[in-house]
C-alpha cells in the first residue's frame, strides 16, 4: 500500500564507501573482544564502516542529529533529513506547562507529528521550563512516544528570558535547580535524559556545569559553542562557535557529547569532529537550508547510558567520520520531496508557543492563566495556522533566504525575481 511504499522510499540506498578517514582513528577506549576462530582457509570478513558499532544498551547511530527548531522540526522535515543521513532527530521545543495542561497543544505539536515504523530514527522530545515536577510530568506523558527526553538549556530567545528557562538557567545561581530538574526527570522515566546547553563565560565554568549535569543523571550532552549574550535573543549566531571549549567538555565527561555549531557543509561535519573529538554533530541552520547535509558523511555508533547501565559501562567510543564519493540531491529536488512528504504527513495545524504569543500579544502572566484553562478556552488563543506556514518557511530556507523586509533576497532564484518568490510563498493556498 501507499504507507509501505513511502517507508521503503525513505530507506537510504547503499553507497560506495570512501575509506579515507581523514586521519581519524577507528578505535578508541575499550579493547575489542577477541574474534572467534576461523576455519583454515576461511577469509576474514570485512565489515563496512557503518556497522562497526560500540557495545551499547541502545544501539543508536546518533552521530548526525537534526536540531530542535521552532516552526521547523515537523515530521515531514525529519523524514526528509532521515532519508539523507540523519540518524536522530528532535521535536521542536515544547513548553512543559502547555504540554501537561493543554490537550490541543499536546496533540497538535507532538502527537500529530509521530510515525510508527521499524525504520524510523530515534526521536527526542525536547521540553523547556523551570519546574522540576512539571518537566517530569511532561516527560512521563511523552515517554511512550519517543526514545529520549531533552531539557532545553540553550534557548536565548526573549520569551526564555521573560519566563526564566533555556539558556537563562545557566547562571551559577540556578545550578541547584538544574540538578534537581535532571534528577527528577531521570527518576520519572526509563528512557535516557539529554541536556542541550550553551557555553559559559569561561571554559572552567562550562566544564563544571557539564559535570554537574552528568552527575545529576544526564545520559548525553549537546553543547552549542556560543554564549547567551545580552543581545543573543536578536542575534543568536553572532560569530563562530568556540569548538575548543566543546573539546574541553568532551575530554572532561564520560557520557557522549554532541557538538553544535559551525556546520554548513559535509566537510564542516568532519572538521568539527576532528577539532572537538565529539561523539557526533548536531546541525540546525545548516540542515534547515540543505536537508541532505549529512548525506555524504559516514559514521559509526556510540554507546548511551540508560538508567539501568552500570557506571563502568558508560564510557562512549568516539565516532569516525568519512566522506562518501557520491552526489547529493539538488535544492529543487529536495523541495519537491519535502512538499510530497508534507502532503502525506501534514505539519502541525497549531502554531508554536512563540508564534501564539507573538500574534496574541499576551503577557507572560496571562500566558500562565491560559495554560491552566480548559481546552475550549485555550483554543480561542491558540492560532489555527495552516500547514502552509511550515511549508513556505521550509521552502524559503531551501532557497537560502537572507535579510528581512525590503532587504530580503534568495541565493537560488532561477529566472524569478525576489518579489515573485515572496508573492508566491505569501499567496500559496495549497502545497501544490
Amino acid at each position: 500500500d501507499g504507507d509501505v511504499a513511502a517507508r521503503e522510499a525513505l530507506q537510504p540506498t547503499p553507497q560506495r564507501w570512501n575509506t579515507t578517514l581523514l586521519g581519524l582513528p577507528l578505535q578508541f577506549g575499550k579493547k575489542r573482544k577477541a574474534e572467534p576462530m576461523r576455519e583454515r582457509g576461511q577469509k576474514k570478513q570485512k565489515l563496512p564502516l557503518q556497522v562497526l558499532k560500540a557495545a551499547s544498551c541502545l544501539p543508536w547511530d546518533v552521530t548526525a542529529v537534526v536540531a530542535p527548531m521552532v516552526g521547523a522540526s515537523d515530521l515531514a522535515f525529519r523524514l526528509l533529513c532521515q532519508k539523507y543521513g540523519a540518524d536522530m532527530a528532535y521535536t521542536e521545543m515544547l513548553h512543559s506547562d502547555f504540554f501537561c495542561n493543554n490537550k490541543i497543544y499536546r496533540e497538535e505539536m507532538f502527537l500529530s507529528q509521530l510515525i510508527t515504523s521499524p525504520s524510523k530514527i530515534p526521536l527526542v522530545a525536547q521540553f523547556c521550563g523551570n519546574n522540576p515536577e512539571v518537566l517530569a510530568a511532561a516527560a512521563v506523558m511523552a515517554e511512550p512516544h519517543c526514545d529520549a527526553i531533552d531539557i532545553n538549556l540553550g534557548c536565548p530567545q526573549r520569551r526564555a528570558r521573560e519566563w526564566g528557562f533555556g539558556a537563562y538557567l545557566l547562571g551559577k545561581e540556578s545550578w541547584g535547580l538544574l540538578s534537581d530538574i535532571v534528577e527528577k526527570v531521570r527518576k520519572s522515566v526509563k528512557i535516557p535524559i539529554f541536556c542541550k546547553i550553551r557555553i559559559l563565560d569561561t571554559e572552567e565554568d562550562t566544564i563544571a556545569l557539564a559535570l554537574l549535569l552528568e552527575k545529576a543523571g544526564a545520559s548525553m550532552l549537546v553543547v552549542h559553542g556560543r554564549q547567551c549574550l545580552p543581545k543573543s535573543e536578536k542575534r543568536r549566531r553572532n560569530g563562530p562557535a568556540d569548538l575548543n571549549v566543546i573539546r574541553a567538555v568532551v575530554n572532561s565527561l564520560k557520557i557522549p557529547v554532541i557538538s553544535n555549531g559551525n556546520v554548513r557543509t559535509s566537510w564542516d561535519v568532519v572538521n568539527n569532529l576532528k577539532t572537538t573529538g565529539a561523539a557526533g554533530i548536531m546541525s540546525a541552520e545548516g540542515i534547515l537550508k540543505y536537508p541532505a547535509l549529512f548525506g555524504k558523511v559516514c559514521r559509526k555508533n556510540i554507546s548511551i547510558r540508560t538508567n539501568d547501565t552500570p557506571d563502568a559501562d558508560i564510557k562512549p567510543l568516539p565516532c569516525s567520520f568519512c566522506i562518501l564519493d557520491h552526489d547529493t540531491p539538488l535544492i529543487g529536488d529536495l523541495a519537491l520531496e519535502y512538499l510530497s512528504l508534507a502532503e502525506q504527513y501534514p505539519p502541525p495545524g497549531t502554531s508554536s508557543t512563540d508564534t501564539v504569543f507573538t500574534l496574541t500579544g499576551l503577557a507572560p502572566k496571562s500566558e500562565l492563566k491560559i495554560e491552566n484553562s480548559e481546552p475550549d478556552t485555550c483554543q480561542r488563543y491558540l492560532c489555527r495556522s495552516s500547514t502552509l506556514e511550515y511549508a513556505t518557511s521550509h521552502i524559503a530556507c531551501f532557497l537560502q533566504r537572507t535579510g528581512k523586509g525590503s532587504r530580503t533576497t534568495y541565493k537560488y532564484m532561477g529566472s524569478l525575481s525576489v518579489e515573485q518568490i515572496r508573492k508566491s510563498l505569501a499567496e500559496a493556498q495549497t502545497l501544490e
